[in-house]
């Protein structure tokens, strides 16, 4: 059970069939699950629209920059305790911002945006993503990590990961 932090729900079927409470175990961290709760809609903004929400949970900003690297190339800055990319903004406390030029492409960018965020904050280091980068530029040291040199931003690790195909999936209300 070490690669789940939320057990879904065929493993705790199968160990009640086990005899096995669920509840009795502790899932890992025993934390609660981190969810993004998005606002309704779009905004106008300078030179396009944006998006924005907000996560149940601070964030952990050096595991979030860094798989953020991703998308492109990450500022971080300190003191803010806040990354920052071309049309995106992350806060430590839980925020996220979306900037673009139309709703379509603020959805997409939010969308990976949330994935990349909740991956870098619940990682188990199973190891399924590592194979997904030509470049090798995945590995796993305190979850995923991406070495910035060797990242081309291709996009190709978005693929599935159990992390979240097994949490209960969120809305975004629009």
């Amino acid at each position: 059970l070490w690669r789940w932090k939320r057990l879904p729900r065929s493993m705790r079927q199968l160990l009640r069939e086990r005899g096995v409470d669920p509840q009795s175990l502790r899932e890992k961290g025993g934390e609660e699950r981190l969810r993004f709760l998005a606002a309704e809609g779009y905004r106008p903004c300078e030179g396009g629209v944006s998006a924005e929400g907000v996560f149940t949970a601070p964030l952990d900003m050096d595991r979030v920059s860094n798989l953020l690297t991703v998308l492109g190339d990450v500022r971080r800055d300190e003191e803010l305790n806040a990354c920052f990319l071309p049309g995106l903004e992350v806060y430590g406390e839980g925020s996220l911002v979306v900037r673009g030029g139309n709703e379509r492409e603020v959805k997409r960018r939010l969308r990976e945006a949330r994935e990349l965020i909740l991956r870098a904050m619940g990682c188990v280091e199973c190891g399924v993503c590592l194979g997904r980068c030509e470049r090798g530029a995945l590995y796993l040291k305190n979850g995923i990590r991406v070495d910035p040199e060797r990242c081309i931003h291709c996009k190709k690790c978005l693929g599935r990961c159990p992390v979240l195909d097994f949490s209960e999936r969120e809305e975004f209300g629009f």
